[in-house]
């Protein structure tokens, strides 16, 4: 008799949980009702409304494919890294171009210097030393091109 009330108990759960499954599935498929009572307040039910008040059935939102969702998402993954990528390389060559703008402009001052330097007929010209030597007029004449032409290229 033990061995009988057992199996009574099993087939007992077996038939609520089904109940219960089938309860849940019809629910699932239970009609939305949306509607707008006397006093403007919007209603969202499983049931009609009550009397003669007009209902919007509402349908049940379509089933989502699982895979191309996802292949989207992975690919709008790939693209924001790519831009990413982009946007670093961009600062990456914006800063290297703020650093040779800096160089270009100490370049220019010293090539400005120079020219002023030469400028000065029978002028001393600093050596690396320290040391200041006047120059001959025609090594003069020469670094005066020389200077001009490094303003021309480094002060544009």
């Amino acid at each position: 008799m033990g061995k009988l009330k057992l199996k009574k108990s099993t087939l007992l759960t077996v038939v609520i949980l089904n109940l219960a499954l089938l309860i849940s599935v019809s629910e699932a498929n239970a009609k939305m009702y949306k509607w707008v009572d006397n006093e403007g307040n919007t209603h969202y039910t499983q049931s009609p409304p009550p009397g003669d008040i007009q209902a919007e059935v509402l349908k049940p939102p379509s089933k989502i494919d699982t895979e191309s969702a996802q292949a989207q998402i992975e690919q709008r993954l790939k693209e924001a890294e790519k831009l990413r990528e982009s946007r670093l390389k961009e600062n990456e060559f914006q800063e290297i171009e703020k650093k040779n703008e800096a160089i270009r402009e100490e370049n220019c001052k010293r090539a400005r210097q120079r020219l002023n330097t030469y400028s000065r007929p029978r002028g001393l010209i600093q050596q690396e030393d320290g040391s200041r030597t006047r120059v001959d007029e025609e090594t003069r004449q020469s670094e005066l091109v020389k200077s001009q032409s490094m303003v021309e290229e480094y002060c544009k």
